[in-house]
């Protein structure tokens, strides 16, 4: 907690590759570091995040993924009755990697498809929407990063399949392979509820921190699929959300114009869930 040991503007300058510099005063030191590159693994308990990430608004929340899970029951197991040596194993994987690296130079430059570019536009656009209608304006920042991350893991899994190759040639430009380009969306779909799940314990800690963005979520949840003024203004009214009329028609106008419902008729309408946006997009690209 010195100045002389913190960290956190190293970890969100790196993730940039942004030149990150420190002075000493004593012998008159200027420390600097014009492309940082780290990787950076942590494991530990919902309470140590704060040792780090101090609030929601920190900046590091957004340039990290996060997994988050509960330990199975521990129970006694029984003894292996053979047990492979883990250098071995790590070894062969580590000479494997040397020449995935290798071949990997003759890869010059990476790309989406112009397919692939659409579809990760639209996903992007209808998450950052999603973060922007239920939570704080804070929490978009992490939609944007997810969205430097995706495309990294998809650069990287590309970079191991070309090096992975036993007669690789110098290629001017490496295009995503679809499988690669899915892989990234299935792993970062699940970090961003990780992420999310990590900023709402955060913003939560504060016993009055619960906004009028998680309200909207909430009134939605609690609507029917299909269903009238009416029976939205009833909604509004059970025990768990209690907003007046006037509110009630705030939050359908929102929930129109971000796309969550749609007004089929005066007075009526009908819920469009993310997941079928984004499946009318995909089928749209197909």
């Amino acid at each position: 907690k010195q100045d002389w040991g913190g960290y956190s503007d190293l970890l969100r300058k790196a993730f940039h590759f942004e030149e990150a510099s420190m002075s000493r005063t004593e012998n008159n030191t200027m420390i600097k570091d014009e492309q940082p590159r780290l990787s950076v693994v942590l494991s530990g308990t919902k309470n140590q995040n704060r040792g780090i990430i101090p609030d929601a608004e920190d900046g590091i929340l957004s340039r990290v993924i996060f997994y988050t899970y509960k330990p199975d029951s521990y129970g006694a197991s029984e003894p292996y009755k053979s047990c492979n040596s883990l250098d071995d194993h790590f070894s062969k994987l580590s000479d494997e990697l040397v020449r995935i690296t290798a071949n990997s130079v003759y890869m010059e430059k990476f790309s989406f498809t112009n397919e692939q570019k659409e579809i990760f536009h639209q996903r992007f656009e209808a998450w950052q929407s999603e973060f922007a209608l239920f939570y704080n304006e804070e929490s978009i920042s992490i939609i944007r990063r997810l969205a430097d991350i995706t495309f990294r893991m998809a650069m990287i899994l590309s970079a191991i399949r070309f090096g992975s190759k036993e007669n690789v040639v110098k290629t001017s430009v490496v295009y995503c392979n679809d499988i690669d380009f899915n892989t990234a969306f299935q792993l970062v779909e699940t970090y961003k509820q990780h992420s999310l799940f990590v900023y709402v314990t955060l913003k939560t800690s504060n016993e009055n921190s619960q906004t009028i963005d998680k309200m909207v979520q909430t009134f939605f949840e609690a609507l029917p699929v299909e269903f009238k003024r009416e029976e939205a203004i009833q909604v509004g009214k059970k025990e768990h959300i209690k907003i007046s009329d006037r509110t009630v028609d705030k939050y359908l106008d929102k929930l129109v114009k971000a796309g969550y419902l749609l007004k089929t008729k005066y007075g009526f309408y009908k819920k469009v869930s993310v997941q079928s946006m984004q499946s009318e997009q995909s089928s749209e690209q197909d």
